[in-house]
């Protein structure tokens, strides 16, 4: 939830709006939800409005930049102007200080865990609304209570039942 003041100043929204949008975009808990035992956590220090680090870099790779959310947020999750678009400059500023530190981070923690065991387990924890919001790609109804989002690339078959199996035998509604 965290936004530097110099960031700040340059979000259009009042003190009232701004909360409202980062009560709907902060992954809420994640960082209790998430704390396991043994794990290296990579905590982004600021909130996604500053720059997403889930976001791919540049916006002609990134879907969500149709909607004025590529890593640098232009617009809110209800479409209105958040701020105005960062000059090249500020982009690079946002990315020198927030982005690739994370990112440097994150490999860093994999490339320790590949030295030592052999293999990484990297579990990307989120929380999200149970009904859509308007900047959403999917606006299906009803969201499952635990969403694995996986590619075949990177979630070994095993791994993905293993993990599916266990969210569901505690009763939770459970998709990929």
């Amino acid at each position: 939830r965290f936004i530097p003041d110099d960031v700040r100043r340059a979000i259009l929204l009042n003190d009232e709006a701004l909360e409202a949008e980062l009560l709907r975009m902060t992954d809420a808990f994640t960082d209790e939800l998430f704390a396991l035992p043994g794990a290296t956590r990579i905590v982004h220090p600021v909130s996604r409005l500053v720059v997403d680090p889930e976001r791919f870099p540049e916006d002609h790779s990134e879907p969500m930049a149709a909607r004025g959310m590529g890593a640098v947020y232009t617009l809110t999750s209800e479409g209105r102007p958040l701020r105005p678009e960062p000059s090249a400059e500020e982009r690079a500023s946002l990315f020198g200080r927030f982005y690739a530190p994370h990112h440097d981070a994150l490999e860093g923690a994999v490339d320790t865990e590949l030295h030592a065991r052999g293999n990484a387990l990297i579990i990307d924890g989120h929380s999200f609304p149970s009904r859509p919001i308007p900047c959403d790609l999917n606006q299906s109804e009803p969201r499952p209570e635990i969403c694995l989002g996986t590619d075949a690339n990177h979630t070994p078959g095993p791994l993905l039942a293993a993990a599916f199996a266990a969210f569901a035998s505690t009763g939770w509604r459970v998709e990929v």
